[in-house]
């Protein structure tokens, strides 16, 4: 095929293999990669196929040559762009592994072809009773950068960031936009589609069904550290019935000015 047909006719080809239906059943391949547990991720890499299922037949030599193979896949990358959550990674520091395996073994690397992404950062559970849940700035610091330097084609990667809270505190936002925002936009300089939004789980161990979960895109894209926006967000929260009491941390967090000795309360905030 690939010296009988022009490379558009083979691009048509490919759309039409890698339909809904097939890219269903053969999806398992690369998602136990980014949201499966360790040991599904070892079976992957040490290549059983109890990892991901049978390798899908047009990324297979077995049945067809090499190039062409190796052309399906680089496909399947560009065509699963338009598939939500096809690329859903909810462990962060296994960004390395998502991007640089070659899981099919046909030297075709995600970080060159990938082309959408859906990344959570989820909170911590609490180390000790005196210490609030958060989620790690320096990790999430050093993930983004393996995220952006692994991404080889920018123009046009969707990226799809959310934060996720089993304790809505608003007072570690802005530690996470200081590390979040110059990711954020050094994306979108590099003309990537990137989202950020935020998600109330009540539960960490499922965090891909959020019980809740709302665009904070106008925040992030204009956030300095002396943006006032907690106010706006309070009243969001204090609109939903869904929050349990015990969640709602806000309510107790104290937000004090640089300025003078006035302190807010989240209750003063909202009035």
């Amino acid at each position: 095929m690939q010296a009988r047909l022009p490379r558009e006719l083979r691009d048509l080809i490919y759309d039409r293999i890698w339909d809904d239906e097939y890219l269903g059943q053969t999806s398992g391949y690369m998602s136990h990669v980014t949201t499966g547990t360790s040991l599904y991720v070892m079976k992957q890499f040490l290549g059983f196929p109890e990892g991901g299922g049978p390798k899908p037949i047009v990324t297979d030599p077995a049945y067809l040559d090499p190039d062409t193979a190796r052309e399906a896949l680089e496909a399947y990358y560009r065509i699963s762009a338009h598939h939500k959550n096809f690329f859903l990674v909810r462990y962060p520091e296994r960004l390395h592994l998502v991007l640089h395996n070659d899981a099919f073994k046909l030297g075709v690397l995600p970080t060159e072809h990938l082309r959408v992404m859906d990344l959570h950062f989820t909170q911590e559970k609490f180390e000790s009773h005196d210490t609030p849940n958060g989620i790690k700035e320096a990790e999430m610091s050093e993930q983004l950068t393996t995220l952006f330097d692994g991404i080889s084609q920018k123009q046009g990667f969707k990226l799809r960031i959310t934060i996720i809270q089993i304790e809505i505190r608003l007072k570690q936002w802005d530690g996470i936009f200081r590390i979040l925002v110059p990711f954020y936009h050094a994306f979108r300089a590099e003309g990537a589609d990137v989202r950020v939004s935020w998600g109330y789980q009540h539960m960490g161990f499922s965090n891909w069904l959020l019980d809740w979960e709302c665009s904070i895109d106008d925040i992030v894209g204009a956030w300095t550290p002396e943006l006032e926006w907690k106010g706006n967000v309070v009243r969001l929260l204090e609109g939903e019935s869904r929050f349990g009491m015990s969640t709602r941390k806000y309510r107790d967090e104290v937000y004090e000015e640089d300025i003078g000795t006035i302190v807010y309360t989240a209750a003063d905030l909202v009035r």
